[in-house]
């Protein structure tokens, strides 16, 4: 089932709802979600119906919870859960709360111009801030409320028998930092599964108090095993530290952290498919076709996997064998924008170009917003002599993401452009 965009920002009248508008719409969103899951018999069901109840949602809330569940790992049922606790979460926050977000996003995006809300980047700004917010009121508050408490109660003890902290008050330090960075991490949307050329940023608060928490846990670690108290660090927490190290890019200390996790499960999916796009981001592409190759010895059909591999194979001029992939990925998820991307790409490298255009065309019927597949046609249509499609599309590419600008004014597929006055326009237009 092809379901509607849910980017509804055209209209100069939208704006943010009220918090109690929005509760009243979360409510009657997670009645529908119980009704579905109950309905649903399968997981392509659930995952149908359960995109189609986004829609209940307001403006801009319904395509977050769309770019949370897509972003989600698992079945379609936890990917279901994940956007419910992202509402739970955002149900917890008052109405002062709620109005400062929309000051933090107003700063960073005009929430007067809903028209422009449709970029990519600007929708996943807008999730950022929410998400962040939510953890800095609903969870900060909390927490530091009990670390006070219980460095209160340490002075106390301390005072009293002139001894220092037992080791299990260490140990129960390092499980509560692991807690909050899971909490943490969970909040800002960053995935498990790790996809290759996913554009994921993490606001510099948050990477330092994930940087600072983890570095009080190393020195916590060294303490406890000196006295010999066991230190247990779960698999999917590991598997989140080395995403993170991932994402500030420090990749050396990711491929560390999933290497020391496969020592204990030398054929764990996911650990395989992220040490493989990070080998991949290195440009280390022959050992990170190895990863996703054992990967898929385990998942033989992961959509995630498959396209990461085709990606890696496009990076290597290896275009047949990528298109392969992605014909693989698309025969289990059919409107996977990774697969399809790259998908075009490769056809047109392979001097396909017609079947390319058709790709990408396709692509935008499924995400109007998506500024890559709009340059792409752009180009695409200039090399097959229609100005106006190439300058149409090219427009609304640089509208939605202005860093297409600087690509359009040296790319030789859009040379025959060159001499035209609207071009010229756009390429000197910068977004507001």
């Amino acid at each position: 089932m092809k379901f509607p965009s849910l980017n509804r920002f055209k209209s100069p009248e939208k704006s943010f709802p009220t918090l109690e508008e929005l509760d009243k719409n979360i409510a009657k969103f997670k009645a529908k979600i119980d009704e579905v899951i109950k309905e649903s018999r399968d997981d392509y069901a659930l995952k149908s119906t359960a995109k189609d109840s986004f829609l209940i949602l307001p403006a801009p809330f319904d395509s977050i919870a769309s770019r949370i569940y897509d972003d989600s790992p698992g079945s379609a049922r936890e990917r279901t859960e994940y956007v419910l606790s992202f509402f739970n979460n955002l149900q917890s926050i008052d109405t002062a709360q709620y109005n400062r977000i929309l000051t933090r996003i107003e700063g960073t995006i005009s929430i007067k111009e809903p028209q422009y809300w449709n970029s990519q980047d600007n929708m996943k700004k807008i999730q950022d801030i929410i998400s962040s917010s939510i953890k800095k009121n609903s969870t900060v508050t909390q927490t530091e409320n009990n670390q006070i408490q219980k460095r209160q109660e340490s002075v106390q003890i301390q005072a009293i028998t002139t001894t220092p902290a037992p080791p299990q008050d260490e140990n129960a330090k390092f499980e509560e930092n692991k807690a909050y960075i899971v909490k943490i991490l969970a909040g800002t949307g960053l995935p498990l599964v790790l996809r290759s050329e996913q554009n994921i940023t993490l606001q510099d608060q948050v990477k330092q108090e994930i940087s600072s928490l983890l570095e009080e846990n190393s020195k916590l670690k060294e303490k406890l095993l000196q006295t010999d108290n066991p230190v247990i660090e779960e698999d999917e927490y590991l598997l989140r530290i080395a995403n993170f190290y991932y994402l500030i890019g420090n990749s050396q200390k990711a491929i560390e952290t999933y290497e020391y996790i496969l020592k204990r499960n030398p054929t764990k999916m996911a650990i395989l498919n992220n040490k493989g796009v990070v080998l991949d981001s290195i440009e280390e592409h022959n050992s990170a076709l190895e990863c996703f190759n054992k990967a898929l010895e385990r998942v033989p059909e992961n959509v995630h996997v498959l396209s990461n591999k085709g990606i890696s194979l496009y990076k290597n001029e290896m275009y047949q064998q990528a298109l392969e992939c992605f014909d693989a990925a698309l025969k289990i998820d059919v409107s996977y924008v990774n697969a399809l991307i790259f998908k075009g790409h490769s056809l047109y490298r392979l001097g396909k170009n017609s079947e390319a255009l058709d790709l990408y065309n396709r692509i935008i019927r499924l995400d109007r917003g998506n500024a890559e597949a709009l340059y792409n046609k752009a180009c695409l249509c200039s090399i097959k002599g229609d100005e106006y499609g190439a300058i149409t599309s090219l427009e609304r590419a640089i509208r939605l993401d202005s860093s297409w600008k600087e690509a359009a004014s040296q790319d030789k597929d859009l040379g025959r452009l060159k001499n035209n006055s609207r071009f010229k326009g756009i390429v000197n237009y910068v977004s507001n």
